[in-house]
């Protein structure tokens, strides 16, 4: 399987460039979805099924080394969970930037970017999570409203 994953990340960085945005963006410079704007990729899982997989949930799956069947559906309270940008770049496939979170959350973060505490709020789950025991990546929505007040009071 580590071969797979080498492979599968050569030929999917080759597609990538940075951005000057000054966030540490990663752009997708490969094919794009229709209305979306996300990018997409065809992905030849082992085993052979060729699955398209948009740009920003394979390179959450590159990272952690996480096929198409062993990502996360549903947290903890049974919440459906998707890949999310923390910068909010829809092309971004900075792995960095990738999370994975409930719908609610990843929208509730786009009300709060104008305050600029989305990023804030985003960075200390993730921390939370990539220090958890296993870790885990994912984050819940009680989390994220508690820092999201504490992050807005003192602001």
């Amino acid at each position: 399987m580590d071969a797979f994953w080498d492979n599968i990340g050569l030929k999917y960085f080759k597609k990538t460039e940075v951005m000057g945005n000054g966030k540490g963006c990663v752009e997708w410079v490969g094919a794009k979805k229709g209305k979306s704007g996300y990018g997409i990729q065809v992905v030849k899982w082992p085993g052979g099924e060729e699955k398209r997989e948009t740009a920003h949930r394979l390179a959450y799956m590159i990272k952690h080394r996480l096929t198409r069947y062993d990502m996360p559906q549903i947290d903890e309270n049974n919440n459906k969970v998707e890949c999310s940008h923390i910068c909010h770049q829809t092309l971004c496939v900075n792995p960095e930037h990738i999370l994975i979170e409930p719908h609610a959350i990843n929208q509730d973060r786009l009300h709060c970017k104008n305050q600029g505490i989305a990023l804030k709020v985003t960075a200390i789950l993730f921390n939370i999570a990539l220090y958890a025991d296993p870790p885990t990546g994912l984050h819940n929505e009680e989390q994220y409203k508690v820092l999201k007040l504490i992050l807005l009071d003192q602001n």
